[in-house]
């Protein structure tokens, strides 16, 4: 009897036994640690949060100033450059109008100038064919005098000499000569060749011969021959 029931209990602990695996038959998993392995088996990777940087009041009041004058200037340096791009390109329009008007104000004085070279050739052909010499002075004369109302026109006057006190800025005295009278003493008796203004600027100045009296002192700022 005690033979049957240990025969009995052993059979109870072999099916005990034989319910709990062994270590080598236990089953094991394996976990990948790669994380892209991971994404490939499903798993979410929780992503690493970046706490922001915590500066005190009064720094971030200032960074804020700053940001605020930087896009602030960024702006004045837009504007100027715009600025500068308009003003460079209306300066070259200006410079372009006025080389326009020039060359237009070019071509009508030239073409003014034709017509004097024009009646001088009908006066020089008056001379050759008829011999009529007192018809080419005429023609010359009138030659030159169209040709100084060209030149009037262009705002350009002869300058009176003759008779004048002798002005160094104007006149360019080329002798001196003895007068007889005492008015004439530092004064233009003759002109040897014409002188030109334009408006208010000398274009060329007129050569003269200056009187002097006898009685006459160079003190006065007459001409002296050592200033020919």
């Amino acid at each position: 009897m005690a033979q049957a029931g240990d025969s009995k209990a052993k059979t109870e602990e072999e099916k005990q036994a034989e319910a709990v695996p062994s270590d080598e038959e236990k089953p094991f998993t394996v976990s990948d640690k790669r994380h892209w392995a991971r994404r490939q088996q499903g798993e979410e990777l929780a992503e690493p949060v970046e706490t922001a940087e915590r500066l005190p009041t009064y720094v971030e009041e200032l960074r804020a100033q700053m940001e605020e004058k930087d896009a602030t200037l960024r702006e004045y340096i837009a504007s100027y450059k715009t600025a500068k791009e308009e003003m460079e390109a209306a300066r070259a329009r200006m410079a372009q109008d006025m080389d326009r008007r020039l060359e237009r104000h070019k071509q009508e004085f030239f073409a003014g100038l034709l017509h004097c070279l024009d009646n001088l050739e009908r006066a020089v052909a008056a001379g050759e064919n008829h011999q009529d010499y007192d018809g080419l002075l005429q023609g010359v004369m009138m030659v030159r005098d169209l040709f100084l109302q060209k030149l009037r026109d262009e705002s350009i006057e002869r300058i009176d000499a003759v008779g004048e006190p002798f002005d160094p800025a104007i006149h360019e005295a080329m002798d001196v000569v003895a007068v007889e009278e005492p008015s004439q003493d530092n004064t233009v008796v003759e002109e040897l060749s014409p002188g030109y203004r334009y408006k208010d600027q000398l274009l060329r100045p007129t050569q003269v011969r200056v009187g002097r009296h006898a009685a006459g002192s160079s003190e006065a700022g007459g001409v002296d021959n050592a200033d020919l």
